[in-house]
């Protein structure tokens, strides 16, 4: 499907080096994201201290996440595609982002005891997995990136947080599909 989209920028010199890279097919080794209106797009970059925009047309044919009104996701997700096994070995790579939430203090609550990851996955896996996740997080870890894309997925559509509060996020994993536009000054 292709999608009309906004890229927030650094200076003409980024925005060349972008459209450079149109026609290859590689997993992106940066992060990139691109947001799905030009108000939304402004604020991020804002935010960023970016002063240019960029509207682009990208093609997401499968992405891996399609949740473009969910900025997080539970570990459940993860259950439906893979073994409990490389589920808790996923969410090991998120620690940081999965015992610093609410949700980890209610279970370690519940549980009467301070928890691990392999705690609480070996007491209740039902509880581990309602584990909340960031989708950006995922997104941006190029571990998953690369291994989402050797599934045969092609990005990550999902809700946006913080400075993208409110706004859908489009993640492609390759640029092989996305036409750049030219810059446009943040107002």
């Amino acid at each position: 499907m292709r999608y009309e989209a906004f890229h927030i920028c650094k200076p003409s010199t980024f925005i060349e080096s972008l459209k450079a890279m149109e026609g290859t097919t590689l997993v992106e080794m940066r992060p990139t994201f691109y947001a799905a209106t030009r108000e939304g797009a402004q604020k991020i970059a804002k935010g960023y201290g970016s002063v240019t925009i960029i509207p682009v047309t990208l093609s997401l044919s499968r992405p891996f996440i399609n949740a473009p009104e969910a900025s997080r996701i539970t570990l459940d997700w993860f259950y439906e595609f893979f073994p409990a096994y490389k589920v808790l070995a996923i969410a090991g790579r998120f620690e940081h982002f999965l015992v610093n939430t609410s949700r980890w203090q209610e279970l370690e609550a519940s549980h009467g005891t301070a928890l691990t990851l392999t705690s609480l996955y070996d007491r209740s896996l039902q509880d581990f997995l309602t584990l909340p996740l960031e989708i950006c997080a995922i997104a941006e870890d190029g571990a998953m990136r690369n291994m989402v894309s050797s599934m045969g997925y092609d990005g990550f559509i999902y809700g946006g947080s913080g400075e993208a509060e409110g706004e859908v996020i489009y993640y492609p994993l390759n640029t092989a599909g996305i036409r750049y536009g030219s810059e446009e000054a943040v107002v």
